[in-house]
């Protein structure tokens, strides 16, 4: 009886599939770091509007006014901005002393890296102008991806300079607050408040002293709900 003998890999061919196999996990790793990014802010952006239409309805419903806290500190990279829900109760004025947590209502963290600042009037001011749009976003020209480099890079910068110092420690952590009034809408300008809601936001995703990843966060001035441009 004539026995086949079984077919076997051989060492050259055992490392050349382990030496593709690591280039394939290689390049995956690059792509999954990508997509990270890209999803830090927009992971952030959805718990923050959570927070404002919690603070929003608790306004409404309860015909009190509400206020989202919001705390920075870029030192606190473990749980980045920490946001929770005050009230001021009926008959009330001042916040700083008579404000109250809204009830079973917990502290939310926006989580590792991720914080939210509000932007003045300055700030906007001082950020670089954004560029026109390619004429065929599908197809962009080598000048117009150069300007949008060059644009993202000087946002980038700008915005490391609001939660870094130019020696690359932590800033203070900042603590502000978005206001609604007892119909439920954003409240613009707070009694006795040295600083009025902030109408512009900015979430922001750092790493290794450096802001990664960025997005610009309008309020509707009305709602408190994102203002989003058609």
């Amino acid at each position: 009886m004539r026995i086949n003998a079984k077919a076997a890999f051989t060492l050259t061919e055992l490392l050349a599939v382990m030496a593709i196999g690591l280039i394939l996990v290689a390049g995956s790793i690059g792509v999954l770091v990508a997509l990270a990014s890209s999803i830090g802010p927009s992971n952030a952006a959805a718990e923050l509007q959570s927070m404002l239409n919690a603070a929003r309805s608790y306004a409404a419903s309860e015909k009190v006014s509400a206020r989202l806290v919001l705390k920075t500190d870029a030192s606190d990279l473990e749980h980045g901005t920490v946001m929770k829900i005050e009230y001021l109760p009926a008959g009330k004025t001042n916040w700083t002393s008579e404000s109250l947590a809204v009830p079973n209502r917990p502290s939310v963290s926006l989580g590792r890296s991720l914080f939210v600042l509000s932007l003045s009037t300055s700030d906007l001011t001082s950020l670089p102008t954004a560029p026109a749009a390619p004429a065929d976003a599908r197809n962009p020209t080598v000048a117009e991806q150069t300007s949008w480099r060059n644009y993202r890079a000087g946002v980038l910068s700008a915005l490391k300079g609001k939660i870094y110092n130019p020696t690359g420690t932590p800033k203070p952590s900042v603590v502000f607050y978005v206001y609604f009034d007892p119909s439920g809408y954003l409240s613009l300008d707070v009694a006795g408040q040295a600083t009025t809601t902030p109408i512009v936001l900015v979430i922001m995703q750092v790493g290794g002293n450096q802001v990664t990843e960025y997005m610009f966060y309008p309020l509707n001035p009305n709602t408190g709900t994102r203002l989003v441009f058609e």
